[in-house]
């Protein structure tokens, strides 16, 4: 998820409005017990669905649950209630989470992730050869 935005809509209006495009990714828990998935990935801490209106199997997003026909080997109704999804995906990449939601590991890893990056972009390393500056912008003629 390289392009992540914490939500500020609430998780119906989102993702309805993903759903516009040709397909949304929901992130959710699967383990709570009021999500009805496949049980191969009831014990998965995290788990990703693919939803369309243009799906063959019935979609229907209301404001307590997602209850979609999605097929696995076989169709098999889920049924998402809206408080375990914590995040969101689009079809052009955006990903929206709510981090209130979110599984501990998730959250664990990108605090991890963050504090890796390097504080000072512009510092090198003794041994690394400094980049060459490029403008930006800038035409040469070639004959």
């Amino acid at each position: 998820m390289s392009n992540v935005q914490i939500a500020k809509k609430n998780r119906f209006d989102l993702i309805n409005r993903l759903l516009i495009d040709e397909y949304a990714l929901i992130h959710l828990d699967p383990r709570k017990d009021s999500v009805i998935v496949p049980a191969q990935f009831k014990s998965q801490e995290m788990l990703t669905l693919k939803i369309s209106k243009l799906f063959r199997g019935n979609l229907d997003v209301s404001k307590e649950r997602i209850v979609a026909e999605l097929l696995f080997e076989d169709y098999f109704t889920c049924t998402i209630p809206m408080d375990c999804i914590w995040g969101a995906s689009s079809y052009k990449g955006e990903t929206f989470i709510w981090p209130d939601s979110a599984p501990g590991s998730l959250v664990s890893s990108s605090v991890a992730t963050a504090s890796q990056a390097p504080s000072d972009t512009n510092s090198t390393s003794p041994d690394a050869a400094p980049e060459p500056k490029r403008r930006k912008g800038h035409l040469t003629r070639v004959k």
